[in-house]
C-alpha cells in the first residue's frame, strides 16, 4: 500500500473516516521538551528512517518483543486475545492492558501507529467507541490497507517505488505509570520504564532523543506528532 503522509491534517482524516464528529486531532511537534502550562498530549506518533544507525536501538530488546518474522493477514501472537479489538495484556499485567496489534501490510505503519495511539484511549467523549471497536476488530483481521488513498491527499506525491520506503511510524502512550512504544513490526509492547502520568511527555521526549535521534544526528528524515483534542 502508498504509506501515509506524515502530516497531521492527514492523520485527522484518517479518523474522521471512523467517526466524522471526533474531536480528536493531530498536531506537529517542533521541539523534543515540554512545553511550560501546555496540555499533554494523549500519544506520540513518531516517524523515522530504518537506516542502519536506527535499527541498533532494536538489537537491546528482548527476544519475546524484538523483531521475529513479518506477521500474517488474520494471526495472533501470544500476546493477542482470542477476539479481535480486544486490548493485549502486556507481561506486566497492568490494570489498563494496552492494545497492540502487529503490522501485516507494507508501509501500513502510518494507520498501524494511528490505531496504537487512539485504541489506548479510546474515551467515548472524543470518539464514537463503538465504531472504533467496529473499525479496530476489522483492522487486525485483514483491513490495515483501509483508507489508504489518503495518501494521495498530502502534500507531496506518494513514492514511485513502494519497495524502497525507509521511513516507518511507531506510537508512544503512557500506561499505568509506564512509558510504551507501540511498534507494529515488534511482537509486543516496548516498555520503556517508569513515567510520570501529568508530565509523561518527559520520559517520552528523552526517550525518543535517546534511542532514535542520537543514533543518527545528522539524519533529519524525522517527524514527531501529537494526539490532541479540541
Amino acid at each position: 500500500m502508498i504509506p501515509l503522509e506524515a502530516n497531521p491534517p492527514v492523520f485527522r482524516s484518517y479518523l474522521e473516516r471512523i467517526d466524522p464528529n471526533t474531536k480528536l486531532d493531530f498536531e506537529d511537534v517542533y521541539i523534543l521538551e515540554p512545553l511550560p502550562g501546555a496540555p499533554q498530549p494523549l500519544a506520540l506518533i513518531c516517524l523515522f528512517s530504518l537506516n542502519d544507525q536506527i535499527m541498533k536501538r532494536y538489537q537491546t530488546l528482548p527476544p519475546a518483543v524484538a523483531e521475529r518474522k513479518p506477521a500474517q493477514k488474520g494471526s495472533r501472537t501470544e500476546r493477542e486475545s482470542e477476539n479481535s479489538g480486544q486490548a493485549v495484556k502486556d507481561t506486566q499485567e497492568q490494570d489498563r492492558p494496552v492494545w497492540f496489534t502487529r503490522q501485516f501490510e507494507k508501509n501500513a505503519c502510518g494507520p498501524v501507529a494511528i490505531m496504537h495511539a487512539v485504541m489506548n484511549i479510546a474515551r467515548p467523549d472524543l470518539i464514537d467507541c463503538d465504531k472504533l471497536a467496529e473499525f479496530a476488530g476489522n483492522f487486525q483481521s485483514g483491513s490495515q490497507a483501509a483508507n489508504c488513498d489518503l495518501a494521495h491527499a498530502g502534500q507531496t506525491k506518494p513514492p514511485v517505488n513502494l519497495d524502497d520506503v525507509s521511513e516507518h511510524f511507531v506510537a508512544f502512550i503512557p500506561n499505568d505509570g509506564h512509558l510504551y512504544e507501540l511498534d507494529g513490526r515488534m511482537n509486543g509492547p516496548i516498555d520503556h520504564g517508569p513515567c510520570d502520568d501529568d508530565n509523561w511527555t518527559q520520559a517520552a521526549f528523552e526517550t525518543i532523543q535517546n534511542t532514535i535521534v542520537n543514533m543518527d544526528p545528522n539524519n533529519y528524515r524525522f517527524v514527531v506528532m501529537a494526539l490532541t483534542h479540541h
